[in-house]
């Protein structure tokens, strides 16, 4: 039960924070989308997760800030993942790879989620 509570309240603080940040702060708001998308993921709203994190991925490509895009992208293909849209989650994977280039991190995650699929 305080799971599940515990993820209530942080559903509803993801929807407080893309709320206030819609139509003023694109960078603030594609971050607060994929916390967002987190939730929605260990909420199990596969659908809502992918929603969030997809356009998490245009902002923050739209920013040109592609180390936060490829995080994003890597969101999104965990949730195609768990929608057994595998290919789709191998193209948006490895397009976070090649966005992580030279950033060792990020690139040791993408590469994980690439050796599940």
């Amino acid at each position: 039960r305080s799971c599940r509570e515990a993820l209530a309240k942080a559903s509803k603080a993801a929807a407080v924070s893309v709320k206030q940040a819609r139509g003023s702060q694109p960078h603030l708001l594609a971050c607060a989308l994929c916390v967002q998308s987190q939730v929605e993921m260990l909420s199990g709203r596969l659908q809502e997760a992918l929603s969030a994190s997809d356009e998490g991925v245009v902002l923050f490509r739209s920013l040109g800030d592609d180390a936060s895009e490829a995080s994003a992208l890597l969101l999104s293909a965990d949730a195609l993942r768990a929608t057994s849209r595998y290919a789709e989650a191998q193209e948006a994977a490895a397009e976070a790879l090649r966005l992580f280039q030279g950033e060792a991190k990020g690139e040791a995650r993408a590469l994980e989620l690439l050796a599940f699929l």
